[in-house]
């Protein structure tokens, strides 16, 4: 898992690509803040990947995002 985090471009966008790539079982959560942020969980170990699958999806500013690697154990 991947943790991906920084500004949108498109809100509208976003959130359809959110709910595409829910549906793909690329992303597991993800949500958008009211400044204009997100923080997704992108099923994917590579950082540059998981960035390329949201940006690829549309509605995020690729050069602005953050990503850092994520394990969860519940």
């Amino acid at each position: 898992m991947t943790l991906v985090e920084g500004p949108l471009s498109d809100r509208a966008r976003a959130r359809e690509a959110l709910t595409t790539l829910r549906a793909q079982k690329l992303v597991n959560l993800g949500g958008l803040f009211t400044d204009g942020s997100a923080l997704v969980v992108v099923r994917l170990p590579e950082p540059e990947a998981a960035i390329a699958t949201l940006t690829g999806a549309g509605g995020w500013e690729r050069a602005r995002l953050t990503s850092r690697p994520w394990s969860q154990t519940l």
